[in-house]
This record gives structure tokens, sequence and C-alpha cells, in this order.
């Protein structure tokens, strides 16, 4: 391992002085320096005859690691204190960096903890090394799936308009405005045609046209889709493959405090926000092309564990929460298979804007500021890369505390719970009535 520190920080010299204006001679200027500017530290291995080894085919995957800071400061406040007509205490502090910006970086560092951000990124890199993995030597189609799943989509191809009528008996048979005729609803026409009076209510019967677009006309369509393009599309195999995946997230915070340095009381402003990108990808590629062969449609042994997920109600539910589907994939051995080189890449970008005014010095009578405020900023960036990948279940994507359900999950999640809750509701109704005509 190397290291490599390229400092291009300008240390600036400061210089400070109180005194009684009055009063000579003026004492002279307490001094000491503040840097600004940026500084770079690289972490990584030397590759011996690197070019050499790579022209042969060698893939070569270290550690890497990367911090780069960059401070930016201002000038501070000329604090005046008019005591009386023949006193005036000066706090001079023209041309110097106030607040320093050198306490920037401990302040940086707090800043995930007050405001509430996540530090630890092990999700993260759990999520995206799982999907990574889960691609190696993908299926184009999913045949075993496709097999399991037959007999929903003959009897959706037989009749896919059904749930429609239903739903537009149920519209129907809520408008009519019939009158019941020795206790019995008198049908409607779209209510005869079906030969059955509708037993749900329009709630129940939309969550089912809705759900069976979701679930079955749409699947059907890309499912047809996915099958064509494997008919008439020639697959290029080449002798190594590489498979990535990504997620990032960014928060932002901010927080208002009175604090001191030196001596000098202020209020300050600090403003932060947190970019994190995280990315892993495999290289790998397969003893023979016959190893390889069979892959397209999705109908190996390899295959198996994952058909038999998909197959289970309501499984896709559970992904929408837990990445089970990647995890199965990405643990399923495949044969033939050789992993080249497999790496995890974290970048983390961290900033924070620092305003500072209000300044006062407590031991005097009164305090005025001629330097109104002043601000200063550090931006921090981290990059690290680890020949490793984390495969294992994680929560699927958190934001503000709540799982980042897309609008089309969202609404699939609310039409199933109404599909189970209404019936209940109704049931329990009866229930009640019986009970209330028993007594």
């Amino acid at each position: 391992m190397r290291t490599r520190v390229d400092d291009k920080r300008v240390l600036t010299a400061t210089k400070w002085r109180f005194y009684d204006s009055y009063v000579t001679p003026q004492p002279a200027y307490s001094t000491g320096v503040v840097s600004a500017g940026e500084l770079v530290t690289v972490v990584d291995v030397v590759n011996s005859r690197f070019q050499e080894r790579s022209k042969r085919g060698e893939v070569i995957n270290t550690p890497f690691y990367l911090v780069r800071q960059s401070t930016v400061p201002s000038p501070g406040p000329l604090l005046t204190s008019r005591q009386s007509p023949s006193s005036e205490f000066v706090g001079d502090l023209s041309g110097s960096f106030f607040p320093s910006s050198d306490s920037l970086p401990g302040i940086l560092g707090s800043m995930p903890s007050l405001l509430g951000i996540p530090n630890d990124h092990t999700d993260m890199r759990t999520r995206v090394g799982t999907s990574a993995m889960a691609k190696v030597a993908g299926a184009k189609y999913p045949g075993l799936v496709s097999v399991g799943e037959l007999g929903e989509t003959l009897r959706y191809l037989r009749n896919p308009i059904a749930t429609g009528l239903k739903l537009a008996s149920a519209i129907e048979r809520k408008l009519s405005r019939r009158v019941l005729k020795n206790g019995k609803y008198q049908p409607g026409l779209l209510a005869k045609q079906l030969d059955q009076r509708p037993s749900k209510s329009i709630s129940e019967e939309l969550s089912s046209l809705y759900l069976e677009t979701m679930y079955g006309m749409r699947p059907l369509v890309r499912e047809i889709s996915d099958l064509v393009e494997a008919l008439t599309v020639q697959t290029v195999t080449h002798p190594r493959e590489t498979v990535r995946s990504q997620e990032d997230n960014t928060w932002q915070g901010s927080l208002t405090r009175s604090s001191s340095e030196a001596g000098i009381a202020f209020n300050e402003t600090l403003e932060y926000s947190k970019k994190v990108v995280v990315r892993a990808g495999c290289m790998y590629h397969f003893y023979s092309e016959l190893d390889s062969s069979n892959r397209e449609w999705g109908v190996r042994l390899t295959d198996v564990p994952s058909a038999l997920w998909a197959l289970t109600p309501s499984s896709f539910v559970v992904d929408w929460f837990l990445n089970t589907n990647q995890v199965i994939a990405a643990l399923t051995p495949i044969h033939g298979l050789v992993k080249d080189a497999v790496w995890t890449s974290v970048s983390v970008e961290e900033t924070l804007y620092r305003k500072a005014s209000g300044y006062n010095i407590p031991s005097w009578a009164s305090t005025k500021s001629s330097g109104g405020t002043s601000s200063s900023s550090i931006r921090l960036i981290r990059k690290e890369r680890t020949p490793t990948t984390i495969v294992g279940l994680a929560p699927t994507k958190i934001t503000s505390g709540l799982v980042d359900l897309s609008l089309s999950q969202t609404t699939s999640l609310f039409a199933m719970l109404t599909q189970r809750m209404v019936p209940l509701i109704r049931d329990l109704g009866k229930s009640y009535a019986i009970t209330r005509g028993l007594k």
C-alpha cells in the first residue's frame, strides 16, 4: 500500500487585539494561522508491471481510497463597544478569519448525529452488491416462470374483460333506482348477462380490475415481448461479461445555535448536505460456450430457485420490502462460471456551510459589530473501492423513515388491502346484525 498527499492548502496569518481606543500606545496584535484550500490524500496499491499484465488479459482488482477536503473561509468582523464618552473598547478582528475555519472538520463530522442522518451505509452496500450479483449470467426469458404461470395465462386469455364486466355490473346495481320486489334485487341487463347478482362492491371490483391489469395484462404483454426478442435477437457472447448496479441517496438539514470562540460569542447557522453513491459490479466468464449456451431461456437448474420464489403467491409484495428475489438469484451457484473480479465502490460527498452573526463579547457592557456576518464552508469527498461485495437480505430503499414505494406499488397495496378488508368488514357487519336479531 502507498499513500500520496497533495496539499494545496494556503496558511493565512490571522491577527487580533482588544484595546481602549483612547489609550496609547495600542497593544500589539496576537497572531495565528488558519488553513484554506484543498487537501487530497490517496491510498492505493502499487501493481508491478501493470501495463504488461493488463495486456496479457489479467484482471487487476485492488483497493483504493481517496479523501478530498476543500475549505473556504471569509474575514471576520470588527467589534466595538462604547461604554462612556471617554472610553471605547475595540476588538480588532479585521482581516482575520473568524470563527476559525480550522474547526470546520470537527463540526462536519458531528452533523450527521446532530441531524439524525445515517453514517452507516451497510444496507446500501448490501442492496447494491446483491443486485449486481443477481444479474450475473441472467436469463433473457423466464422460461420456468412462464411454464408455471401457463394456466393463469390461458385463463386470462380466455376472458380478459370478465372483471371489467363485473365492475360495470356493480356500478349499474349501485346506480339503479329500481325498487326491491319481495325483498330481492331486480338485476339489470349486465347482471342478467353474467347470470348472477353482483356480490362484490364497486371498490372490490375496481381493485380486482386494477390488479388484473397490473399483474395480468401488463406481465403478459411484457412476456410476449421478451419471447419475441429471445427468438429474433441473436445474442453476441463475449469472453468476459460485466454486470453493475448502483444506488444513491441524498440528505439535507440545518440548525441554528449559539456558540463562542476565543471569548467572543455569536450565533451560527449550519447548513449540511450529504450525498452517498454506492456501486458494485462483477466481471465473469464461463469455462466453455456449452456452460452459457442454455441460459437464454431460463430453464437451467440454476433458474429453479428463483422461479419457485416468483411462483409463490404474493412473493412480489415481499420483494417491495426485502430484496429476497435478488438474494436467491445471487446465492444460487452457476455451473461453469468464473468470477474474474468483484468490487464495491462508495462515494460520500459532504458539504457544510457556516454563517456566523450577532457577535458580542459577554464581558463588555455593550457590543456593536461593524463586520455584520461572516461565512465559511468545507467540502469533504471520500471515495473507496474494495475488491469485495456484500450479498444478503436488506430492506428496500428507505426515504424519510418510510419504504420508498412507487406510485403503482402503493396503489397495488391499497387495492389488495381493499380486496381483503371490505369482505371482512361486511361479514363482521352481518354477524353483528344477526347477534342483535337474536337478542
